[in-house]
């Protein structure tokens, strides 16, 4: 089983991809590494190739340096792919756990938002929720971390348009896999995308403490979002502090 781990960063994160990759990073044996950059970034850091797919880019550029960096790294030999942000931490060994045992040749994972219309409002899936929820119009993984298999980003990476979703590459990526007849699987117990509660930021939810993001990642998650660099230190010495 090979997965590829594509770490979207851009220079002004570079204090966060540093924190990512020496901590959780250096734990990442077997699997293949792509930093997803900006033209301003070396061609490598820690030896590790640095694609760079735009010039100039802009936050609004993410869903075309997204369906850029797939058409790219599917040229590679690999079954999974994890697109993963630089302000999260990941549990390699959970991970692979995961993928070991998964029988879903199609899979796209990670930890889902819907939207009951075209607009907001929007909802986090949270464990205990009944999922999927009976109603969407988009239903797709949050963007701070999610997992595809190479069939399922074949499948719909045609599908893929960059002109529609503003900054959301999560949204255009899930818009994408339900085209292509792809369902989410929607895991709240092992993708945490930061914040607690329902609703989306701006609908009373709250960031994650950093104590919270330790005990998720001790009790078994793959990965925890919206973390500092300083936080993703803090959760790797408690977390493996007896390596």
């Amino acid at each position: 089983m090979k997965i590829l781990l594509a770490i979207l960063s851009h220079h002004t994160s570079r204090d966060n991809l540093n924190a990512c990759l020496d901590t959780w990073v250096k734990k990442c044996d077997s699997q293949e590494l792509v930093i997803l950059g900006d033209s301003t970034m070396p061609d490598s850091i820690s030896s590790i190739e640095v694609y760079k797919p735009l010039e100039n880019e802009t936050y609004l550029d993410l869903p075309e340096k997204i369906k850029n960096s797939f058409n790219y790294l599917l040229k590679r030999e690999w079954d999974y792919i994890v697109k993963i942000d630089d302000d999260t931490y990941l549990n390699i060994d959970k991970l692979s756990d995961y993928l070991q045992h998964n029988k879903n040749d199609q899979l796209y994972a990670g930890q889902g938002i819907h939207f009951p219309g075209k607009h907001h409002p929007c909802y986090l899936s949270n464990v205990g929720d009944k999922l999927p929820p009976d109603e969407f119009t988009y239903y797709y993984a949050q963007g701070g971390c999610y997992v595809m298999s190479r069939s399922a980003l074949e499948t719909s990476i045609d599908m893929m348009r960059t002109d529609s979703y503003d900054d959301a590459e999560d949204v255009m990526v899930g818009v994408a896999m339900q085209k292509s007849g792809i369902s989410l699987e929607d895991r709240p117990d092992l993708f945490n995308s930061g914040y607690v509660g329902r609703g989306w930021p701006d609908m009373g939810t709250r960031e994650n403490t950093t104590e919270e993001h330790i005990s998720l990642i001790e009790s078994g998650y793959i990965v925890t979002h919206k973390i500092n660099f300083r936080q993703i230190y803090n959760i790797h010495i408690n977390t493996f502090k007896n390596d």
